[in-house]
């Protein structure tokens, strides 16, 4: 049997909304064929956990298309002339109310289990399409400020832990 390395996405790969950098995913072995095609991403997938009780959803953008999710998530793949644009579900989706009404109806289990059936329930609003252009860009630019401030963050505790270093250093006592 052919196989295939393939970079698979696994929920630990997934923060915040952000999948981590393709090549920092890990490939691996998977037959070629059909139900390899069927399984890699597309641009606009969601990627939503299904077991646990975080649910992490992200949207798969075009560093990920041709990566493989892991059975650890749901794949929901819109329409091509869905209505709906796959940000603002994802984004919908990460809503603390919409995880609590999910979760309310996950199977009672040692580890919480989603499945697709769950998430077909749900009734979403569907604003025109002006406004749904809109909400994406504001997510966007609220994603990138959200991404430059954890950035800067970590920086400044990075820059206070040399200074303490620094002043600790048996060399300063």
């Amino acid at each position: 049997m052919d196989v295939e390395q393939v970079p698979v996405i696994h929920v630990k790969n997934l923060e915040a909304g952000q999948l981590q950098p393709k090549p920092d995913l890990k490939p691996e072995g998977i037959p070629r064929g059909p139900k390899l095609e069927k399984q890699q991403l597309e641009s606009g997938d969601i990627l939503v956990s299904a077991r646990g009780t975080l649910l992490k959803c992200a949207v798969i953008r075009s560093p990920h298309v041709w990566c493989v999710a892991s059975a650890n998530f749901i794949m929901i793949r819109l329409d091509k002339d869905s209505r709906l644009h796959p940000e603002l579900l994802c984004a919908y989706l990460r809503q603390s109310k919409t995880q609590s009404l999910l979760m309310s109806k996950v199977s009672s289990t040692a580890q919480p289990a989603l499945n697709i059936g769950d998430i077909k329930v749900l009734c979403v609003e569907i604003p025109d399409h002006a406004i749904q252009a809109n909400l994406v860009n504001l997510l966007r630019v609220a994603e990138e400020q959200y991404c430059t401030a954890l950035e800067l963050a970590e920086l400044l505790h990075d820059d206070a832990l040399s200074i303490v270093a620094e002043y600790m250093e048996e060399s300063n006592a």
